[in-house]
């Protein structure tokens, strides 16, 4: 249906009433003296201007001036017959350019519907374009991973060692990040509803440790398997969500997720696919793996030798100056008493070392992963808080 303004009509309202205040200021007797009339202007002007249905608007106005000019100068309805036959004759004609006119704009208004229909099935168009140059893309994709080798990126997981979780966690991330260009990918450890950072390749934006619910993309990849980023974007609040969440495990028995925060390629649906297939696999690695590895080197008081504790900490100094994952070391002194009560107030992962000993003190290096100065601050306020008579002193004295 058509749609009329109102300001059509008030224009036609307008410009009769500015003829008719004219007509009547100047006394023009136009009836009287003169062929031409000057209603005739807006008469024919919006003949041709609008539609059919202002046209005898402007009709209905033109006659309603000339019978309202009339009855003021006191002429009744009397006025020269080849005046009369003029009106009549330029009624008529602007009636006939009014259906011409009708006809032409109904041509505009079928043209224009016609091209709004063509526009909307171009946008179809460029959507399905759209869709099928993502799906090639991801199709180009798929044949670049067979013909680099998946099957060849199996052989290389399969190699990996499996008599620590945390060393198998880590070769997995950067062998999976650089065959899969991504920048950023990390595994955590799920467990009574927290995520454990235990690998990755550079620092997660995430953090180190999180509650579950905290991460919308990482809460639906653990309900559903797996999760993009768009698929919640309406959801989205936070700025540190990752682009793909992958659940390790099942609905039942979830052991962790890997989480990918900045990857090269955009094709994020083909990464997702291949990456539930590697959790699957990984799934089953991780259920044979040492997850405590560390317990075969607790000595019996707690701490570890020293030549563990220096292994390890070469490990860690790897990492940081490849991914910047922070480590951190602290020395202390305290009674034996307190041995371990301080023992007890550390992570399951921190690594305790003796330095020396006397008669009633013992001097402690503590290696702390994951952990950085805002940490550290953190743990010597809590060691003060529990422990009596400590004093944290320099490590590169001991």
């Amino acid at each position: 249906m058509r749609k009329r303004r109102k300001f059509w009509f008030l224009e036609v309202l307008v410009a009769y009433s500015i003829i008719f205040l004219f007509d009547y200021m100047y006394e023009t007797n136009v009836f009287e003296k003169s062929f031409f009339n000057f209603y005739w202007i807006p008469l024919l002007f919006f003949s041709v201007r609008y539609d059919l249905v202002v046209h005898i608007f402007s009709v209905l106005a033109y006659a309603f001036s000339i019978i309202l000019s009339l009855m003021l100068k006191d002429q009744g309805f009397v006025f020269p017959e080849r005046f009369a036959l003029a009106n009549s004759i330029i009624v008529g004609v602007s009636t006939v350019l009014g259906l011409i006119n009708e006809r032409r704009v109904r041509e505009i208004e079928r043209l224009s519907l016609d091209l709004k229909n063509r526009e909307n099935d171009v946008i179809e168009l460029n959507k399905s374009i759209q869709n099928l140059r993502k799906m090639l893309n991801s199709l180009e994709l798929k044949v670049f991973y067979e013909e680099a080798g998946i099957s060849s990126l199996l052989v290389k997981l399969r190699e990996l060692p499996t008599d620590d979780f945390a060393e198998f966690s880590q070769k997995f991330v950067e062998t999976v990040s650089e065959f899969f260009n991504l920048k950023k990918v990390f595994i955590y450890e799920y467990k009574e509803g927290f995520l454990r950072f235990v690998a990755g390749t550079g620092k997660p934006d995430l953090g180190f440790s999180l509650k579950k619910g905290e991460s919308i993309v990482i809460e639906n990849a653990l309900e559903n398997g797996s999760c993009r980023i768009i698929d919640v974007i309406e959801s989205v609040s936070s700025r540190n969500e990752p682009w793909i969440a992958v659940r390790i495990g099942t609905t039942e028995e979830m052991l962790g997720v890997i989480t990918v925060e900045e990857t090269e390629t955009l094709e994020l649906e083909a990464v997702e696919e291949y990456l539930v297939s590697l959790a699957n696999w990984i799934y089953l690695v991780m259920r044979k793996l040492d997850f405590h590895k560390y317990d075969k080197y607790r000595l019996n008081d707690g701490t570890f030798p020293p030549e563990f504790y220096e292994n390890e900490k070469r490990k860690f100094k790897n990492l940081e100056v490849q991914y910047g994952i922070p480590f951190t070391e602290i020395c202390l002194i305290l009674s034996k008493r307190s041995l371990s009560k301080i023992l007890s107030l550390l992570r399951k992962s921190d690594l305790v070392v003796k330095i020396s000993e006397k008669e009633d003190d013992v001097s402690l290096r503590i290696l702390l992963p994951l952990c950085d100065e805002i940490g550290l601050g953190i743990v010597k306020k809590r060691l003060e808080g529990e422990v009596d008579e400590i004093e944290f002193v320099s490590c590169e004295s001991h």
